[in-house]
């Protein structure tokens, strides 16, 4: 569907208003009126690619939001979804049948984790996991030939980057299809489609809505792909509601100032955390010290994301006592918010993981991750500096 000579959509408003609106109005309707059955016709056919039906099969803020989306990720075209998950599961249940494979990197979010190796699974889909920075292994993975090469620009929570160039001219060499969640970086810092992705999904509740009040996710990818995404998001109801996409419209309008400034500061933080004694290591893609600081750089100079994830010395009790005494950094479990918050992956995103796999993947107890936000980088020190004094001054283990 076009927003283009539509007088409800886009900028535009009503077509009974001779002036309209500045601000895209909230179609907040389950259904539309049809004039008679053939419009019914004419609009399921497409002849009248202005027109809607039922709330679940599309409307007027979701593809006012799909359209300028998908131009900032250079897509042809993009279905917005109720959330992440929701487009992830979109992208896998539209693409995958039974006995298909799929080849996924170890380091994805708990829940995509679950619905491959889980839910999946008892559908005849078989996921082989693997390092998705190890591309010799990547290489070996992928000589089954699977229907997916999945992976996360960034990955979550350790900030392990991908080789998408690479690894996606390897998915391709096997006939596999490349599905990337650029979730972290968002278009602002790196377009996986540009580099020959097949699709990309995005979380569109972190940094693109970037206020932490709504729950949307979308599929981006080619128009011949994304009729069918539509098709399936229709027929699963996992579609979005209108005041959602017209709120993380709202955000994406500001993605570009909220990225410069969050990534920034995510660096200026990064390596102030380094310098206390009580911090055993600090992640970050835009320090020298990252694993994978040269691909970071080609890929995604100068803006490395606003992520920061950290591992503190001490045990359990040691994270407790740091986030009792940050001020107004408060504990919770999600990201790209506005302002600065934190979060413990091993008792969120990733607790349904055993604890050996959990060790295995690195993420440890004392391990804690950052949503750098956009508030004064002296602020931010400050407020890391007192917690971080108060529990030297404890002596907390």
């Amino acid at each position: 569907m076009s927003s283009k000579n539509n007088p409800n959509r886009g900028s535009s408003g009503p077509e009974f208003l001779s002036t309209p609106p500045l601000v895209m109005p909230i179609y907040q309707s389950a259904a539309y009126i049809q004039k008679d059955v053939d419009q019914i016709d004419r609009v399921y056919e497409n002849h009248e690619p202005d027109g809607y039906t039922y709330g679940r099969e599309g409307h007027p803020n979701a593809v006012h939001l799909a359209e300028n989306l998908a131009q900032l990720e250079t897509a042809e075209q993009a279905v917005i979804c109720g959330s992440g998950m929701a487009a992830t599961a979109c992208a896998f249940s539209v693409l995958l049948k039974q006995n298909d494979t799929v080849v996924a990197s170890d380091q994805i979010y708990g829940r995509t984790a679950i619905l491959l190796d889980e839910y999946l699974r008892r559908f005849g889909v078989t996921t082989h996991f693997v390092d998705i920075t190890d591309l010799s292994a990547v290489e070996t993975a992928l000589r089954c030939s699977p229907r997916i090469l999945f992976f996360e620009m960034i990955s979550n929570p350790l900030l392990r980057v991908a080789n998408a160039p690479a690894l996606i001219q390897m998915a391709h060499a096997q006939g596999s299809l490349a599905v990337v969640d650029n979730t972290f970086p968002t278009p602002v810092a790196f377009r996986p489609l540009e580099h020959g992705a097949d699709l990309v999904v995005q979380s569109v509740t972190k940094m693109i809505a970037g206020h932490s009040d709504v729950t949307l996710g979308a599929v981006l990818g080619s128009q011949s792909w994304i009729e069918m995404m539509q098709h399936g998001m229709a027929t699963w109801g996992l579609s979005a509601s209108p005041f959602e996409c017209w709120l993380a419209q709202r955000g994406l309008a500001t993605l570009s100032l909220r990225m410069e400034r969050s990534s920034g500061n995510a660096q200026q933080l990064a390596d102030y955390l380094d310098t206390f004694s009580g911090i055993k290591h600090v992640i970050y893609p835009g320090r020298k010290d990252h694993p994978d600081c040269d691909a970071a750089r080609v890929l995604f100079d100068p803006c490395y994301g606003n992520m920061v994830s950290f591992e503190l010395a001490g045990g359990r009790q040691s994270v407790d006592h740091l986030i009792r005494n940050l001020d107004q950094i408060p504990l919770v479990p999600t990201l790209g918010h506005i302002e600065t918050i934190i979060s413990h992956p091993a008792s969120t995103s990733h607790r349904s993981l055993t604890v050996k796999r959990r060790s295995e993947l690195g993420i440890s107890d004392t391990l804690l991750r950052v949503s750098v936000g956009c508030e004064a980088i002296e602020t931010l020190e400050q407020r890391f500096r007192s917690a971080l004094q108060e529990r030297g001054k404890t002596g907390v283990n």
